[in-house]
């Protein structure tokens, strides 16, 4: 069997404007010393070995996550748009893993002539393993119970940065071992994160990505389903194998013990209407707004993280999704008849000042809505996508410009209520989670 293996092709029966695939594809500054030198590291005296008995080394995570609602042709042309985004800015990076560290601490003993293990070692050593050799980090949709199975969108199997991603490089290349495997004030052991990496190109310094699945409302409503219902598929963070002569572009299988369990973390994601949301939770766009129940449910609304060596146990990290950080997409051409939808946010008049609350929630939303292609009113709660079509996030099948329905006290049009009587579509949101601990 091919590395990408076999696929299944699922046709979903809807509208004709609407009709899309969805397919699974089944996949079989510290530059001296490590930190150890005071817990006896190499004091068994074994000779250092490297072999495809050596742990997995490397512990991935993300600390936001964003969830981009929008769809159809148009947004699939646009750079800004995305299904889901993730990063680590504060709390997530790259890490070591506990049964590596141990596993370091039986087998290596320091090279003559230093008296102890020094980084450069214990980073050959690990550059050298069969386990280890060339693992990049890779996001996707995968199954929890089969990480090799990951959805896709494309008729044609999965698609390279749209049903799966890779991000930085071959963490056993020095670009980003020289981060994992160095001490600060700020990182002590080097199970810890650390998410910066200052020998990276600009734009590729951090671990980031970003998922493009956003043919449909179809498509959106099956990523959603499969992320939050009975389907069990996890967002995940799982590891590939760069730099082999695999063809590129393929969703490599993902990196599991002899128990099949992949290597890495996965999210899992659930969605709600604004009527099924807490009132802290409830866009702030549509404060003081009694919601109508047939609308999409197009809001992140929880998350919850593994371990994907362990699946069936969450772990004990806690997410927050605010209000203020789940956005009314509203598309440019909307506003040059309305500017009042989401005005230019003014720092200058004391009544659109921000507070240091509203700085914290803008500067995290800044992380997945750069400033060059979106424009951002976090006290309003709404995020305007800027540059090529001024109607992306709503427009027909033509590429015409759809008739909104922004408020949420209204009734409008989707998949949820097919009524064609209603004229305008249900809004599309921005929705941000951010890790807390």
């Amino acid at each position: 069997m091919s590395r990408v293996g076999k696929s299944i092709k699922v046709r979903w029966k809807w509208l004709a404007f609407y009709g899309s695939f969805i397919v699974i594809v089944f996949q079989f500054q510290n530059c001296g010393k490590t930190g150890f030198e005071n817990k006896g590291l190499g004091a068994s005296g074994k000779l250092e070995t490297a072999s495809n008995v050596t742990p997995f080394a490397y512990d991935p995570s993300v600390d936001t996550i964003s969830y981009d609602s929008c769809f159809g042709t148009n947004v699939l042309s646009s750079s800004s748009h995305f299904t889901i985004k993730a990063g680590a800015y504060d709390k997530g990076g790259v890490g070591l893993t506990q049964s590596y560290m141990s596993h370091a601490l039986d087998v290596l003993k320091p090279e003559y002539p230093n008296s102890e293990v020094t980084v450069e070692q214990l980073k050959r050593y690990t550059a050298a393993s069969d386990t280890n050799k060339g693992a990049q980090i890779q996001m996707a949709i995968r199954a929890k119970s089969n990480p090799d199975m990951l959805l896709a969108v494309s008729a044609d199997g999965a698609v390279e940065g749209a049903d799966f991603v890779s991000v930085m490089g071959s963490l056993t290349n020095d670009t980003w071992m020289h981060s994992i495997f160095s001490l600060s004030a700020e990182r002590t052991s080097l199970s810890l994160p650390t998410k910066h990496f200052p020998l990276a190109e600009g734009g590729s310094d951090l671990l980031e990505g970003a998922l493009r699945m956003q043919e449909s409302d179809i498509a959106a409503s099956t990523i959603r389903d499969y992320l939050s219902g009975s389907k069990s598929f996890l967002f995940s963070l799982t590891f590939t194998a760069s730099g082999t002569d695999e063809a590129v572009g393929e969703p490599y299988e993902a990196r599991k013990t002899s128990d099949l369990k992949a290597f890495g973390r996965g999210y899992k994601l659930s969605f709600a209407t604004i009527g099924n949301l807490a009132e802290a939770q409830r866009p702030k766009y549509h404060i003081g707004q009694v919601p109508k129940p047939n609308v999409p449910p197009n809001l992140l609304a929880t998350v919850a993280e593994f371990d994907l060596q362990n699946p069936a146990q969450q772990l004990r990290t806690t997410w927050d999704c605010p209000g203020e950080l789940k956005l009314v997409v509203i598309d440019e051409a909307h506003l040059a008849t309305n500017p009042d939808l989401c005005p230019e946010m003014d720092f200058v008049t004391p009544s659109e000042a921000l507070n240091s609350t509203d700085l914290n929630f803008l500067a995290i939303a800044r992380r997945h809505l750069r400033p060059n292609e979106w424009r951002i009113n976090i006290k309003k709660g709404c995020a305007v996508p800027l540059g090529g079509d001024l109607n992306r996030c709503y427009s027909e099948q033509s590429g015409n410009q759809a008739d909104t329905q922004y408020s949420a006290a209204e009734n409008c049009y989707s998949y949820v209520n097919k009524d064609f009587a209603l004229s305008r579509v249900c809004a599309n949101y921005i929705s941000i989670c951010m890790r807390l601990n």
